[in-house]
């Protein structure tokens, strides 16, 4: 006799369980990482807006391809202006890479990096950010904002 048995259903939904929530920063004014380059691209630190930020990582967008993309790679000494907040340094390593169609239909690489070695001044900072965009976006929900 059979123990268990069930329809199979029409529909099927994802679901991604993350260890951290992840929220996605302003496309207006995009939240500026600095990333070393090496000296090969001319050294110096150059500039990619986030796509999103969680207590675990952030999410680069590489519009000219030109970091490494390639998973488990390491950036170190970057520089996070968060708005309002504060600056965060850290070294971000390489989890995934994803080219992605911009609405303007321009290509770019989305980046997903996770912190290394972020101290815990920095991580309340990174905390103290999502919480202000959080309740941005519930007042912009409510029709406040």
């Amino acid at each position: 006799a059979a123990a268990l048995a069930a329809q199979i259903p029409d529909s099927l939904i994802r679901l991604q369980r993350r260890e951290f929530y992840r929220m996605p920063t302003p496309v207006t004014n995009p939240v500026p990482a600095f990333v070393p380059l090496p000296i090969d691209l001319g050294g110096g630190n150059a500039s990619f807006p986030l796509a999103d930020i969680s207590c675990g990582g952030v999410a680069l967008l590489d519009s000219k391809m030109m970091l490494n993309s390639t998973i488990g790679s390491t950036f170190t000494g970057c520089r996070i202006d968060l708005p309002e907040i504060g600056t965060v340094t850290t070294s971000l390593q390489v989890r995934n890479a994803l080219d992605v169609t911009m609405l303007n239909n321009k290509t770019s690489r989305r980046i997903g990096c996770m912190f290394v070695d972020i101290s815990r001044a920095n991580m309340a900072a990174v905390q103290r950010y999502i919480t202000r965009l959080e309740r941005e976006r519930n007042a912009k929900l409510a029709g406040l904002g």
